[in-house]
């Protein structure tokens, strides 16, 4: 991939040497921009595809439609920026408190105006909020829960309002009992849930994004045993994720579908109510054909009664 470059942040306001602060292209799977402080991740873009960051739907587009991912001969990847107004001057930077700012030159007023910032201020945009397997919605209350078939590592913590410890799974998936029996089970196999409008995991694997590839992204994660969720990003391709799940952020609108993987009994009370359905309209269909076929026989029962030549006296 070439060498990594990254904004580095001042010490303070006053003082320009390095600080602890710094931002730049994560480039595993899909680029994305992170934001870090010391080593750790405080903050994420999402992944690119191929028209915005898919995990800052907040963004105007104005803004997230300046950015174009270029790739060369020597398999080095950058971006670069052009604003749509080509007339403006623009800068970024990382503050020395470890925010992200685009500024715009205001010819006026002889000053630089911040146009965005980031992460905003709101507490799903710091990295992985919720823990593990968490996922954090800023509509809800409180804004940390766990994903469906997941509870909290820590419960008393978690109640208290400490959500950083996450989550882990309830029942274990069946390819793993699978694994650690001596024989092997005869439990349903594992199956996916939904997770509509995310922010998707961070740390996901590509695995190409060709129409063959796509089709078979499920597969390939359940041939998988340590894969625990995967999503079929438009512009990306498939993505799966090995391990814990970290920093989904589930928006109102937008995002993309994630796809966790559960053990059987996670979801059957949805496959039960399934199957519920189909007895029920089944059973509804038989009634129906019954009912008509015992209609239409009297109908023609009638009308060939109704039809009989009665014969004349002589």
């Amino acid at each position: 991939m070439g060498e990594n470059r990254a904004f580095t942040s001042w010490k303070s306001a006053s003082d320009p040497s390095p600080g602890n602060y710094s931002m730049g292209v994560d480039p595993q799977a899909s680029p994305q921009i992170v934001i870090w402080e010391g080593e750790h991740r405080r903050w994420r873009s999402g992944y690119w595809d191929a028209r915005m960051f898919s995990g800052v739907p907040n963004i105007t587009s104005n803004y997230m439609y300046g950015f174009k991912l270029s790739d060369l001969e020597n398999q080095s990847r950058y971006f670069t920026y052009t604003p749509m107004n080509t007339s403006d001057k623009l800068r970024f930077r990382i503050r020395w408190n470890g925010y992200e700012e685009q500024l715009r030159w205001e010819e006026g007023g002889s000053k630089w105006d911040t146009i965005q910032s980031q992460p905003a201020d709101k507490a799903c945009e710091l990295y992985n909020f919720c823990g593990n397997f968490g996922l954090c919605n800023e509509l809800s209350s409180p804004v940390c829960s766990c994903m469906q078939g997941f509870v909290p590592m820590d419960p008393d913590q978690w109640y208290k309002g400490n959500w950083s410890g996450g989550c882990r799974r309830r029942t274990e998936l069946q390819c793993q009992r699978n694994l650690n029996s001596v024989t092997q089970e005869t439990a349903g196999e594992d199956g996916f849930l939904d997770v509509k409008c995310s922010k998707l995991p961070d740390f996901a694997n590509l695995e190409g994004g060709t129409p063959d590839s796509i089709e078979s992204c499920e597969d390939k994660c359940l041939n998988n045993c340590s894969c625990t969720a995967y999503a079929v990003a438009s512009g990306i391709g498939c993505l799966i994720w090995k391990g814990d799940l970290l920093d989904v952020h589930q928006f109102p609108r937008a995002g993309n579908t994630l796809k966790i993987r559960l053990a059987d009994s996670e979801l059957g009370g949805k496959r039960k109510l399934s199957i519920l359905v189909i007895i029920i309209i089944v059973v509804a269909g038989v009634v129906l054909l019954v009912v008509f076929t015992f209609l239409l026989w009297r109908f023609k029962t009638k009308r060939k009664g109704s039809t009989s030549i009665v014969p004349l006296d002589e």
